[in-house]
């Protein structure tokens, strides 16, 4: 089970939240569920360490080898950067969970999940979430109408995350999902 989608910003400096999604609840040791601000402080926590992430993996990798192999890949739009790492338990969820991110320019992606979930099919789910979602964040920058590009957002990352559930996706199932977007963008 995916417990949250987020978006947020990668440069140095604050990190921000542009967009996050719980799809359950951390329950507490007395048996209550987390309210909105301690869901939205977790969240920064797990947006911060992936900020930090990003920027020692940019760091690290510079290289002659590493430019080539960007310039090379960028016509495929595979230049993201990526990551997973383990929240230990109690930092910030009271259970572990798995984090899995990608990023590229100023924008973060990140879907935490079980420790048990299927990594290799929540990594496939985060990829083309953000293949979707690159287009809406690009015109976050060019003045859309922020209501309707949440929308927006919200219905992409319901499609492919219903209820949080990850789906197992083969290529015509993903053409249909590609032309449910067009049409939903098109409205």
């Amino acid at each position: 089970m995916v417990h949250s989608f987020l978006i947020h910003s990668l440069l140095p400096g604050t990190c921000r939240v542009f967009y996050s999604i719980t799809f359950c609840g951390d329950s507490k040791a007395n048996g209550q569920v987390d309210d909105r601000s301690d869901r939205k402080e977790k969240l920064l926590a797990i947006a911060q360490r992936v900020q930090s992430e990003y920027s020692f993996k940019r760091v690290t990798q510079r290289g002659e080898l590493y430019d080539e192999l960007s310039a090379a890949s960028a016509g495929y739009g595979l230049n993201m950067e990526g990551g997973a790492f383990r929240s230990l338990r109690g930092e910030p969820f009271e259970k572990e969970k798995v984090i899995l991110w990608l990023g590229r320019d100023n924008t973060g992606f990140a879907l935490i999940s079980d420790i048990h979930e299927n990594r290799m099919l929540a990594e496939n789910t985060l990829r083309l979430l953000c293949k979707f979602l690159q287009p809406q964040i690009k015109n976050m920058s060019q003045g859309t109408e922020p209501i309707l590009l949440v929308d927006h957002i919200a219905s992409m990352v319901n499609r492919f995350l219903p209820n949080g559930q990850l789906l197992f996706l083969n290529q015509r199932i993903i053409r249909q999902f590609e032309k449910e977007m067009e049409i939903l963008l098109q409205t």
